[in-house]
């Protein structure tokens, strides 16, 4: 069973007798306590209403957004949180769930004010993360989307996209953008309207449809003059998206941008195999087979098909160092050279199928 939940208004709501009793738990300084609830404590608010400034309004809670010792006194306070997982977890009132036999168990995952919790389904479990909540005075939150993306993945995933679209619409359609010089026009394509699916699609892989539609909105926006006035593409997309040397403007293919950022997630599960994403991943899908060999399975989610299709961008580009040579397989890695992907040819023969580099190697590494 998976719970997700948000803190409903988590900064204003944090208690002051809270924190200080969590930096008094962790250890931290009565003196350095005191600073810090100096500053906390001292806030006060006021009105501004036709120009003047009216009122002196004294908080009991809450910490200030945009201070910039909130996001750390945040952390301080969700370790408390987390601290009420792990003891259950430990009493063996709430058992943390494992996706696959290889995979490591994950108990609870935690990013800002957003927490998604894992265990068994059985009454007790449930009792116990009740608990938890009401000790921690949470409320239950989400409905459908986590971190603006969605949480479950049907047939229909270009549906579940469609606000990107509406989002970049909605931007491009603003009458004092419509009219920027092509300068101005180029910058809000760059830093604007190419950065709204940005997020989207470095973690999923976005539906060539999709991609299609949201390549055709920035055209749009591009080459659109007047209401009056008939729009007319002088040139395809694909020269803009060129660089500048030649001779484009260096927009980005929507379709390639998506494959390099999934690319990026894929290097990290390769680069780091001990990180927490790796171990869930590489021990649910990769059983038998090491990352850069396994196939898409007849039955896996979207997200490891997305990060398959940024693995298959490495797997054309990437070359070996040898080093020792004790990793790197003669006739399946690239190793020859690091500026194209060059593997020996054959023939060969099945014993020879799972040599590696080192067996070339003398015992100086010549």
């Amino acid at each position: 069973m998976a719970v997700k939940m948000d803190m409903s208004k988590a900064y204003d709501r944090a208690e002051w007798d809270f924190l200080a009793l969590v930096m008094k738990r962790l250890g931290f300084h009565d003196k350095w306590i005191n600073w810090i609830m100096q500053c906390i404590t001292s806030v006060s608010y006021s009105y501004l209403i036709n120009d003047s400034v009216y009122g002196a309004i004294k908080p009991h809670r809450g910490i200030r957004q945009g201070d910039p010792i909130s996001p750390y006194l945040f952390i301080l306070c969700g370790e408390v949180l987390s601290g009420l997982c792990w003891k259950a977890e430990l009493e063996g009132s709430m058992r943390e769930i494992q996706v696959a036999r290889g995979s490591p168990r994950v108990n609870h995952l935690m990013f800002a004010d957003d927490t998604m919790m894992f265990c068994n389904s059985s009454a007790k479990c449930c009792l116990s993360l009740l608990q938890i909540l009401s000790d921690y005075e949470k409320k239950e939150g989400g409905v459908g989307k986590y971190l603006g993306l969605p949480e479950h993945f049907g047939r229909k995933k270009k549906d579940l996209f469609t606000s990107i679209v509406d989002r970049i619409r909605q931007r491009a359609s603003n009458w004092s953008i419509r009219f920027l010089s092509r300068a101005g026009k180029l910058t809000m394509l760059k830093a604007v309207l190419t950065a709204i699916p940005t997020y989207a699609m470095s973690c999923f892989l976005l539906p060539l449809s999709l991609c299609s539609r949201i390549q055709s909105s920035l055209i749009r926006f591009w080459w659109y003059k007047a209401l009056d006035k008939k729009n007319r593409y002088w040139v395809v997309w694909g020269k803009l998206t060129k660089s500048k040397k030649a001779g484009g403007l260096g927009l980005r293919d929507i379709q390639l941008f998506n494959q390099a950022l999934l690319a990026k997630i894929a290097w990290r599960i390769l680069s780091s195999p001990s990180c927490l994403l790796a171990r869930v991943l590489t021990g649910k899908y990769c059983h038998n087979k090491i990352f850069l060999d396994a196939h898409v399975p007849a039955v896996c989610s979207h997200r490891w098909r997305s990060i398959l299709h940024g693995r298959d961008l490495l797997h054309e580009n990437l070359g070996k160092a040898i080093g020792n040579g004790q990793n790197i397989r003669i006739w399946k890695d690239s190793w020859i050279s690091l500026n194209s992907p060059l593997k020996p040819y054959g023939p060969i023969h099945e014993s020879a199928l799972d040599l590696r580099v080192s067996d070339l190697l003398t015992d100086d590494l010549q």
